[in-house]
Parts: structure tokens; C-alpha cells; sequence
């Protein structure tokens, strides 16, 4: 039974580990592309 804990437990504490770093990468991505299209009106208003 300790065996089926374990297991459950270590997998439980993968999927929680895998979706915190997808998350972290989107939003890394989003303000990613906020920062060059910020960069890219700045860029159209002075011309």
C-alpha cells in the first residue's frame, strides 16, 4: 500500500510542477511580446 502512495504522490507533485512551468513560460511569452509590440508603436509613432 506505501508502494500506491508513493506513486500517487510522485505523479500528483510531476503534474503540478509541469502545469507551474507551462504557466510560467505564457506569461513569460505574453509580456514578451507586449515589450516588442510596445517597442514597434514607439518605433511607427516617431516616423
Amino acid at each position: 500500500m506505501k508502494d500506491y502512495k508513493k506513486i500517487i504522490c510522485l505523479t500528483a507533485a510531476v503534474c503540478l510542477l509541469g502545469t507551474a512551468a507551462f504557466c510560467c513560460y505564457h506569461i513569460y511569452d505574453h509580456y514578451a511580446d507586449e515589450a516588442e509590440q510596445t517597442e514597434a508603436f514607439e518605433n511607427m509613432k516617431q516616423a
